[in-house]
């Protein structure tokens, strides 16, 4: 007999309580990060304990109304087992019975649900990293705004409302779709080669479409269907060239001077808008006529998506903040009138990467707006009225037409305006692995956590990484046993590194709203100095000096003042800051083990340069598309880096000091696993072999219906 659930019902299980009406999990009296998909599944199998719950119905609770793959669920299930603490060996709380489903087996015992507590008393809530945004405060939030548009908008006036989501492709290799209606066209990526497939609308196994081009990715299709739009680029981080590609066969040709990642045709067919930098432009589609549509410098914003109103007259488009990574609408007319801001809501104020509004589509009858708003755990499809209600336009507020625990993107309407086709993005699995020398492979390493980067301690006994997908910050031993939380949302923590000494970790720390900043904080845990708190700048990669008295790292380009890259050095007992020697336009630095070498990036990551503190110079010892993360081995004899833009094999080069020979050291062949996407040199392990981050995504096309109601 399962336990039940009441409406205002929480649960305890051994040293766990779990609260579902304020989605906490607590341990030992101390609340426990656990992502909202996670926390679901787990109260799923609670309120079922000790029954069987088999994995169709679990998906069918957690993800309603969506087609999901299994191994989604598996991995949540991953999660929950290292959260209460299990091991492959010990099963205390979730039983697998293979083939079915699983069991929770741990005595579950109902209890009433905790008082409210104050907000600045309030435990660390379910979306780890996400305090600031609570799912039970939004849907209150979501009530109000919905009344408040009921007065202004009677319910006689129809919303957009969107079916589940049907799967179309099963390659999982998909980053975005136009279609014409019969076909689908999709750029599919493979490690770093970008190329162009296609399918029937009803889906189907992708067939390459060919290009002359290294890599490309479409972005839309003209309005008679007979060419596609298309850019070209040698590498991952460089320009990309705008063409338009004949679907009946010939060359294709190029837009001269458009250079863009995203770009639209007008509904004409006669004219491309384009993002380039921190302007919005447009060109005749014979390459003629270039010209700024909107300047978006003095606005700190670089444009990004961008979407024709159906009668040309009106430009909307995503643009993000290089800063924060925090993205906002805009809309122009298209003569380059009337500049505004898109629903005027202060989002970059707390947006960080990769939240806030994508540009959607226009509706065939131009009544509303379809476009994707994220901030996370928060992400879904909805809908703006644009025809004037009661005289006001827009005066209904926006509308949600999807919302599941997949994330839609690039969105992209089929001709008839019934559905659209989108991208979706299953939950990014992350995995660590370390190369075995004998074995010339890679193997598992610490496989009880995800990670987004990592480094072993000076004794190697320890391990301190940046959690996947939180941000937030951890200490364990090096199998990721004994884990520690150091840093809590909404700060998250990259590139940790540890003090010659063990006793600190600097980072790279980021909150909602500010620029990147170096943060230090002790190894067992405590307050977070942030370092240059006063400048308006972002810095980057620390690196620790031999006595752990001074720290050097980056200073980004991006600064809101203009300043130029730079590399920085601190020390750490007077605060006194200065720059290095002939470093400006140089990427984050890699500081030699001894202290007399700097190695960092060019500006445009092509090129890995040497500083010599004895001679003064920099020196070019390595080339490539995308020169990443460099690091020195213990001994200061090597130093690794990585090209992750070459090709599917995305390989790692070790570069001697001594004999100044470049090698090939690991490559996707060392792999024995073929489901990885993507892979990234994260640290060194003590004996000098690199540790990497692998990355397991299934990105799909997708297929939502439209309708009124």
């Amino acid at each position: 007999m399962s336990v039940g659930r009441a409406a205002d019902q929480g649960y305890r299980f051994g040293r766990f309580r779990l609260d579902p009406l304020r989605r906490i999990l607590r341990r030992d009296g101390e609340p426990v990060t656990v992502s909202p998909k996670a926390f679901e599944v787990l109260e799923v199998l609670v309120r079922h304990a000790p029954e069987l719950i088999t994995k169709e119905e679990i998906l069918r609770q957690v993800w309603p109304n969506l087609t999901i793959e299994e191994n989604n669920l598996t991995h949540h299930v991953s999660v929950l087992r290292r959260v209460l603490g299990e091991t492959a060996g010990q099963r205390e709380f979730i039983l697998t019975v293979p083939g079915r489903g699983y069991r929770f087996i741990a005595p579950v015992e109902p209890v009433g649900s905790e008082p409210s507590v104050p907000e600045q008393a309030a435990a660390l809530p379910v979306e780890a990293g996400r305090s600031w945004r609570r799912p039970w405060i939004l849907g209150g939030l979501l009530v109000a705004v919905a009344a408040a548009g009921a007065i202004v908008a009677p319910s006689s006036i129809p919303s957009l409302a969107g079916s589940q989501a049907v799967q179309l492709t099963h390659f999982g290799m998909a980053e975005n779709v136009v279609t014409d209606g019969a076909r689908l066209y999709i750029t599919q990526r493979k490690g770093a080669v970008y190329s162009i497939v296609e399918t029937p609308v009803k889906g189907g196994d992708p067939v390459e479409v060919p290009t002359p081009f290294r890599n490309a990715t479409v972005l839309d299709i003209a309005p008679d269907h007979t060419s596609l739009l298309i850019n070209s680029f040698a590498n991952d981080n460089d320009d990309r060239a705008l063409w338009i590609l004949p679907l009946a066969g010939g060359s294709p040709r190029r837009l001269d001077g458009a250079i863009s990642r995203y770009a639209a045709f007008s509904p004409d067919g006669q004219t491309i808008a384009f993002g380039h930098n921190f302007e919005l432009r447009a060109v005749h589609t014979d390459g003629t006529g270039m010209r700024v549509i909107a300047n978006m410098a003095r606005f700190t914003r670089q444009p990004l998506e961008v979407a024709w109103s159906a009668d040309g007259g009106t430009l909307r488009f995503s643009a993000i903040d290089p800063v924060n990574g925090g993205a906002t609408m805009w809309q122009v007319k298209a003569d380059g009138s009337n500049l505004t801001r898109f629903l005027d809501k202060p989002q970059n104020r707390s947006a960080r990467w990769g939240e806030g509004q994508d540009t959607g589509f226009w509706t065939t009858d131009g009544e509303y707006f379809v476009y994707r708003e994220a901030y996370y755990p928060n992400i879904g499809i909805w809908a703006a009225r644009e025809r004037p209600v009661f005289g006001r336009l827009g005066a209904a507020p926006p509308s949600p037409v999807f919302s599941s625990g997949l994330d839609l993107v690039n969105l992209y309407p089929s001709p008839d305006g019934k559905r659209f086709y989108a991208v979706g993005r299953m939950v990014e699995v992350r995995e660590l692995a370390r190369y075995d020398l004998r074995a010339r492979q890679f193997v598992p390493f610490a496989p009880q956590i995800s990670a987004s980067s990592v480094q072993p301690s000076p004794d190697g006994r320890s391990i301190v990484y940046t959690e996947h997908p939180d941000g937030t910050l951890w200490r364990a031993r090096e199998d990721g046993t004994a884990r520690v939380q150091l840093t809590v949302p909404p700060m998250q923590a990259f590139h940790p590194v540890w003090s010659p000494d063990g006793s600190q970790i600097a980072f790279h720390s980021l909150k909602p709203g500010h620029p990147g900043k170096i943060s230090i904080i002790a190894a067992n845990g405590g307050p977070v100095r942030e370092l240059l708190d006063n400048s308006s700048s972002s810095e980057d990669v620390p690196n620790w000096s031999a006595d752990g008295h001074s720290l050097m790292f980056g200073q980004s380009g991006w600064s809101p003042d203009g300043g130029r890259g730079r590399v920085l050095l601190m020390d750490l007992r007077t605060n006194a800051v200065a720059p290095v020697p002939g470093s400006e336009d140089k990427g984050p630095p890699a500081w030699s083990p001894d202290g007399r070498y700097i190695a960092a990036q060019s500006a445009d990551f092509h090129h890995l340069m040497l500083f010599d503190y004895q001679t003064g110079h920099w020196t070019e010892i390595a080339s490539g598309g995308f020169i990443h993360n460099p690091q020195w081995s213990r001994n200061g004899e090597f130093l690794f880096f990585q090209d992750p833009s070459d090709g599917e094999g995305m390989p790692i080069f070790r570069y001697s000091l001594r004999t100044h020979a470049l090698e090939r050291f690991a490559d996707r062949s060392a792999f024995l696993r073929a489901d990885i996407s993507r892979w990234s040199l994260s640290a060194l392990t003590p004996d000098g072999l690199p540790i990497v981050v692998i990355a397991h995504s299934r990105n799909d096309v997708y297929a939502v219906n439209l309708t009124r109601r």
